[in-house]
């Protein structure tokens, strides 16, 4: 069996047997003021209790058409935990990711509207990600998402910012809340003066346009101390917390484990 025809495989059957579970990283304010905020993780438990990570999905989702049902049950399966559980941490933030053929699909838009569109608690919890590449890819279609979802009085991340090297001009176009700088501009930051001056400009940028930065992959103190001398919002990363399950299941036959992302 071809790779893809094995994924296809594995995850119909995850989806089709409620196999897809979320874990959660918490993200922490660099300021007093700061919300509480949690990045959403998709994972795929096989049938043995074994975890599987999206870097090892994603893709494949993707090129076998599954990735706008993968979105949709997340959103589905954080919108019933808010529902259950979520009165006992109301000031809590979920940031999910939306995928670029879901973004790029006028046709799927409805479904996300219909999920969303009697939830109970306050929309502003559910934070939505599209990422740069995805936005620079179709400026059209990821301004109509994000529109839509802020209309709806959800918020919005630009992710991955750094990666395609969009110009400054470019953030300007969409209405999003947060900004989230990729990982490999964050990491050299003690040793890197051009990563330096980037987040600096992007932060002069991001308060000008009234927007916040979050910054992902913080893996140590040293980079956790840059950034709050550049006085960047919200950081991300290993060093901070690692993913860990929203809600552990456990039944005759599944055991969702801890992982390491």
């Amino acid at each position: 069996m071809d790779r893809r025809a094995y994924w296809k495989r594995e995850l119909r059957g995850a989806l089709d047997e409620d196999r897809l579970v979320l874990y959660a990283q918490d993200m922490i304010s660099l300021t007093t003021s700061g919300a509480k905020c949690k990045e959403l993780l998709a994972r795929i438990v096989r049938r043995s209790g074994e975890v599987i990570e999206p870097r090892q999905f994603i893709s494949a989702a993707d090129s076998v058409g599954l990735a706008q049902e993968i979105d949709l049950r997340v959103v589905e399966k954080v919108i019933a935990y808010l529902d259950r559980e979520g009165g006992t941490s109301n000031n809590v933030s979920y940031f999910t990711n939306l995928s670029r053929s879901s973004v790029m699909d006028p046709f799927w838009h409805p479904r996300l509207h219909a999920a969303l569109s009697s939830v109970s608690f306050d929309p502003s919890r559910l934070v939505f990600e599209v990422s740069e590449t995805t936005a620079m890819s179709n400026v059209v279609m990821a301004k109509k998402i994000t529109a839509f979802l802020k209309d709806a009085g959800r918020r919005c991340t630009l992710d991955n910012l750094g990666v395609g090297f969009s110009s400054m001009y470019y953030l300007k176009q969409f209405d999003v809340d947060y900004l989230k700088v990729d990982g490999s501009l964050v990491r050299d930051l003690p040793n890197d003066n051009a990563s330096r001056l980037y987040m600096r400009a992007l932060c002069d940028v991001t308060r000008g346009l009234n927007k916040e930065v979050i910054a992902e992959k913080v893996e140590s103190p040293n980079v956790l101390s840059e950034l709050r001398a550049l006085g960047i919002e919200y950081a991300q990363g290993h060093y901070i917390a690692r993913p860990g399950p929203l809600i552990t299941l456990q039944g005759a036959t599944m055991i969702v484990k801890e992982s390491m992302a």
